[in-house]
């Protein structure tokens, strides 16, 4: 197994997971067995059958076959180096042996940030393409067809064998002789014309002397490596170019024939319930199964069963006065899928329905072939649609769908000139026009000026309307389409490459949810904007939205994300030219401006939050949100690093100030910006440099003031700053993510101190040590393994070590804090709620949270002399024992206080009248005498 990838590897699923190619990205080390691949796609994992651990850390030739060709193997290399597509089909092994082609597309990622540099590959798939071409060659061979192949000079090189049975002529008397030798002098003409029409209607000469009217079609492949010829294939029309009228009625009875075969009558006498069949309606079925029984029962019962009930229900719809039916059924054949046109009226007497009468066909065939046609037209690379002789639009292809940029749904059924305006006065509509009218094939080769691209395109007549096939040939609009028929597969294959190459930098510049550029193309833009105006009239504008995930958790992530896209398209409408928005990630938005004064772009930033303001729909509902921004104006010596920083500097300012409001970077917040970096960095060493300490206050029982344990609060002794208050670091720990590695040592710190207490002060046998935890403890689900790392290593018994988190921090995930906690409590930690009162704990997050301790935030214990305070303080209290917690009181620094809460009650108390938080190495121990 190979090794894990780094982790800017795990960024590349964001762009390439989705892809529909096989994407295998490898590192740059060309030495040795040659780059090592350190990504795939789950497209590669499914063609190629391995793993990615199979995979991951090996040489990207492992799949190269034996069979592959030098020539294949140097046409990757040259790929690497000049990060193009390779020109030769790479022949790979999967891990089950089949042998796939590839065609790659490769191109070097540079290195950037933690990323190194490597190499992206697109694999397109051609395996069924080349099996394609093979098929078709031997088709040529093999076919009943007239076909031969000619080369430049139209000197015959192959004739297929049906040349005798059309000619009469033998293969060798053919081959080497040039084709006008065999057309007739008058036709020549028209046979020259073929270059410009690829289907023409000439006379050739027989074995026998006589002449005989061909359709003949042609394929450039002179440049096709396995054919090196034009092909020609050739259809007999001699009877049909006899006599045109005999050929029009023939072609009728054919039609009338053809719709007669297999075909039975039947009625349903409505009144007796009994239905009469022609003595021929069981060929309508398998031969071998039973009779249908003479009852509309006994058709459904032939009937295949998901058929059954809507057959039944449109029966009965049309047994009334004026009613019909016509319905395509399957049939219930276990051997074959058999289908049936059944057609009928209903006949009245008296205005009463009294029998239905009609026919049933056998139309298995024909359903056979509609899906063969559909699944033909869905395959090919040509656009294609067809009208009826209404000139509505009945079909569209995927082709055409993808060409127009439009959703077939929206064109179905859509009026052919209504849906493409400009269409009437052009070529196109002159030449579906001739080829409605005359019934005869149309091609057609011009420009489309509403769409600025050239067209090729052949139009058929149908019986009820046309059929359209097109291509667009804007780039080479002189080449000829049956040529483009079989070497579009090449080019495709290169366009779909360069496609993929241009979807792979487009992912990797621009945020997959609201396709704003990203990071960085962000920086990639202000290094180029800087670069172009010194920094003069640029300014960094740099937002995110106020509680956004409050709609997050209350509406859940998929109307956070559509809201995201909404607020996108808003900042999108507001840019231009001389304005640049991206999204960093999460809500967070920024807008670059140039040419602007400051006062401008203070209004600007004013008209965004207006914009943002207004009501968003979202999932069916209205939703208010503001956003918050800050501006960095740019300066000589600005990079996008410190224009970043500084807006975000600003913003975080704006949030602090109320939020849904502007602040800009200035001198004064520029210097906080500066020592709020120091302050990072000398925090990042504090654990190693041992600046940091716990000091510990007492708690007591308020009836006797006996000591029942601690709170250990964490101190910074910075050697610049000297102490250090956690009011003053642990937003920033927060923000930067150092909260757990504080969080871990405070609790390490707690317990080693508790051991050594056993020893060195007997009486805390039993006493609780607490220690705060913050929201990123808790939020990063993994707190409670973090404390039973701690009673496991330091030996800790239940009891002897707990932990205090605030309301307002339970109440931010309070299904994540309940599942937290209660692995706390199956640990023997008891959890203490922090700051009680000044949150908004709802009573049934409370029961499941299940506390050992309500502290009552020291707020409440400053005015406990006033009535209506100390009737909150009471209930608490109650609240407390209610929940079999206790409470205690914090801040309590007269004695009155304590008074009061032992008439109320209350079990605990903390605070300056029982001794200040002080190091282990200090005595502390509560005053004797309250009232002091």
């Amino acid at each position: 197994m190979g090794p894990e990838p780094e982790n800017w590897v795990a960024g590349l699923a964001d762009h390439y997971d989705g892809a529909l190619d096989a994407v295998v990205v490898t590192d740059t080390d060309t030495d040795g067995p040659g780059p090592r691949i350190v990504y795939v796609n789950p497209a590669f994992t499914e063609r190629m059958g391995y793993s990615r651990a199979e995979v991951l850390g090996r040489p990207a030739s492992m799949f190269v076959g034996p069979e592959s060709s030098r020539r294949a193997v140097e046409s990757i290399d040259r790929a690497r180096h000049d990060g193009l597509a390779a020109t030769e089909p790479i022949l790979n092994v999967t891990r089950d042996g089949e042998s796939r082609f590839f065609q790659l597309s490769i191109h070097a990622l540079p290195a950037r940030g933690d990323r190194p540099a490597c190499f992206v590959e697109v694999r397109h798939d051609i395996t069924d393409l080349l099996a394609s071409r093979l098929a078709w060659q031997e088709a040529i061979n093999q076919s009943a067809a007239l076909v031969c192949i000619v080369d430049e000079d139209y000197v015959i090189r192959f004739a297929s064998p049906y040349v005798h049975d059309v000619l009469g002529w033998d293969r060798d008397e053919i081959v080497g002789r040039p084709v006008q030798d065999l057309v007739h002098p008058s036709d020549l003409a028209v046979f020259d014309d073929i270059i410009e029409h690829p289907v023409v209607e000439v006379r050739v000469a027989t074995g026998t002397g006589e002449w005989r009217w061909l359709e003949v079609g042609w394929r450039d492949l002179i440049d096709d490596s396995l054919v090196h010829g034009i092909v020609i294939s050739a259809h007999d029309i001699n009877d049909r170019k006899a006599t045109e009228e005999a050929v029009r009625e023939s072609n009728a009875l054919f039609r009338l024939a053809a719709q007669a075969n297999r075909m039975g009558v039947w009625e349903w006498d409505l009144a007796l319930d009994t239905m009469h069949w022609t003595t021929d309606h069981h060929r309508i079925r398998d031969p071998e199964a039973d009779p249908i029984a003479n009852t509309l029962a006994g058709l459904l019962g032939a009937v295949h069963p998901d058929y059954v009930d809507w057959v039944e229900r449109e029966m009965r719809l049309a047994a009334r006065p004026g009613g019909s039916c016509d319905l395509e059924i399957r049939m219930k054949d276990e051997n074959v899928s058999r289908w049936v046109l059944l057609r009928g009226e209903t006949y009245c007497e008296d205005g009463e329905p009294v029998r239905m009468t009609g026919v049933i066909q056998d139309v298995s065939s024909i359903h056979a072939a509609r899906d063969r046609l559909t699944d033909t037209l869905e395959s090919v690379t040509e656009g294609f649609f067809s009208v009826d002789e209404r000139w509505v639009i009945t079909y569209v292809n995927g082709a055409a769908e993808a060409m127009w940029e439009r959703s077939r749904s929206a064109l179905l059924g859509a009026d052919l000139w209504t849906a493409f305006p400009g269409l009437e006065t052009t070529e196109f509509a002159h030449a579906y026009r001739e080829a409605m009218e005359l019934k005869k094939p149309v091609d057609i080769h011009a420009f489309f000026d509403p769409s600025e691209r050239w067209y090729e395109g052949r139009v058929y007549p149908l019986a009820d309307g046309l059929a359209v096939y097109f291509r667009n040939v804007t780039e080479e609009k002189a080449a000829d389409e049956q040529r483009e028929v079989l070497l579009e597969a090449e080019r495709r294959a290169a366009r779909d490459a360069q496609a993929a190459k241009e979807r792979l930098a487009y992912a990797a510049t621009h945020d997959s949810l609201t396709h704003l550029p990203n990071r960085d193309l962000l920086f990639q833009d202000l290094a180029a904007r800087l670069q172009r105006t010194g920094g003069v009239g640029l300014a960094l504008l740099f937002l995110d939205l106020d509680r956004f995930k409050v709609v997050n958790d209350s509406l859940g992530h998929a109307a956070g994300d559509e809201l995201l896209v909404e607020v996108s398209n808003r900042l999108r409408a507001l840019s231009g030219a001389d304005r640049f928005v991206a999204r960093l990630g999460g809500d967070e938005f920024v807008i670059v401006t140039t040419g602007a004064t400051p006062d401008a772009v203070l209004r600007f930033a004013h008209i965004v939050l207006d914009a943002l303001r207004r009501p968003f729909g979202v999932q069916g509902r209205d939703l208010v949100v503001a956003a918050s921004l800050g501006i960095a104006q740019a300066t000589t010596g600005s990079t996008p690093e410190t224009l970043l920083r500084d807006a975000d500097a600003a913003l975080y300012r704006a949030k602090a100030s109320g939020r849904d409001r502007v602040s800009v970077h200035d001198n004064e917040l520029r210097a906080q910006t500066l020592e709020r970096l120091e302050l990072e960095s000398e925090l990042r060493s504090a654990i190693t440099n041992d600046e940091l300490v716990l000091h510990y206050q007492p708690i007591v029982q308020v009836r006797d003031r006996v000591p029942v344990g601690c709170e250990g609060l964490l101190r910074w002794k910075n050697p610049r700053r000297g102490w250090l208050q956690p009011g003053s670091f642990i937003d920033l720990a927060e923000e930067t993510g150092l909260i757990a590695p504080l969080g871990e040592w405070a609790l390490h710190e707690a317990a080693r101190q508790i051991v050594a207490w056993r020893t060195t002060r007997p009486e805390s046998l039993g006493r609780t040590t607490w220690i705060n935890v913050s929201a990123g403890q808790l939020q990063n689900r993994s707190l409670s393994d973090i404390v039973a790392r701690a009673v496991t290593v330091h030996g800790l018994q239940p009891g002897e070590l707990g932990v205090e988190v605030t309301e307002t921090t339970l109440m931010r995930e309070p299904e994540l804090a309940a599942s937290e906690l209660g692995r706390l409590r199956s640990l023997g930690v008891p959890v203490a709620v922090d700051d009680f009162g000044t949150g908004y704990s709802s009573m049934s997050y409370l029961q499941r949270f299940r506390p050992s301790v309500l502290k009552i935030d020291q707020s409440f214990i400053a005015r406990i002399h006033e009535s209506e305070t100390r009737h909150i303080v009471h209930a608490i209290i109650d609240l407390a024992h209610a929940l079999s917690a206790s409470a205690t009181a914090e801040g309590v620094e007269r004695g009155e206080q304590l008074r009061i809460l032992q008439t109320l009650s209350c079990d605990h108390a903390s605070g300056f009248l029982f001794g200040a938080a002080r190091p282990t190495g200090e005595q502390v121990r509560p005053v004797v005498d309250p009232t002091t």
